[in-house]
């Protein structure tokens, strides 16, 4: 499955400017919004970009985003850095969302199958090792980002070990299930 294009969800013109960077980890977040049904994905994410580029922002602040069916959609260019209304720094950081609320809802295996892949094509582009991958509050301990069902498997390990597999298995590509 192909990561949908930012004319798939009528994204917004990104604005001028941003920080270029390198990306050096592979960071998880949630959109903090609870995700009832995927046929709202795409206002969801039409919303976070609406609300961020309000913010200043030149862009949604995430450089890809995952819905409820395990959809990939492009976000913000990867060579520019993210945003954050937090205090860390995400320069440096592949941002991957899951839209959701990872507190008040579960994280199914089609949303988890398409970050394990999503999380191994950008180690695989960006040459980043799979033991990088953290959750936002990793960075901020004031945050509950990403939320409870994604902590617990960053915590257990599962996530880190899904990906490294795909790594050595094969060259992942984004989209591909994991």
């Amino acid at each position: 499955m192909p990561v949908l294009s930012r004319d798939m969800w009528d994204a917004a013109p990104a604005r001028s400017g941003g920080t270029t960077h390198t990306i050096e980890r592979l960071t998880v977040h949630h959109s903090a919004y609870v995700l009832r049904t995927n046929e709202d994905a795409p206002a969801h994410l039409q919303r976070l970009q609406a609300e961020h580029q309000r913010y200043g922002w030149v862009d949604i602040a995430y450089h890809y985003l995952i819905d409820l069916e395990g959809n990939v959609y492009a976000g913000r260019d990867a060579r520019l850095a993210g945003d954050t209304f937090t205090t860390y720094d995400p320069t440096g950081h592949l941002l991957v969302c899951m839209l959701g609320h990872f507190d008040r809802q579960q994280l199914g295996s089609a949303q988890l199958d398409a970050l394990v892949s999503t999380l191994a094509s950008g180690a695989h582009t960006h040459q980043v090792a799979a033991s990088t991958i953290a959750g936002h509050n990793t960075y901020e301990v004031a945050t509950v980002c990403p939320g409870r069902a994604i902590d617990a498997v960053l915590r257990n390990g599962t996530l880190r070990r899904r990906t490294e597999l795909l790594l050595d298995s094969r060259t992942p590509r984004f989209g591909e299930a994991a």
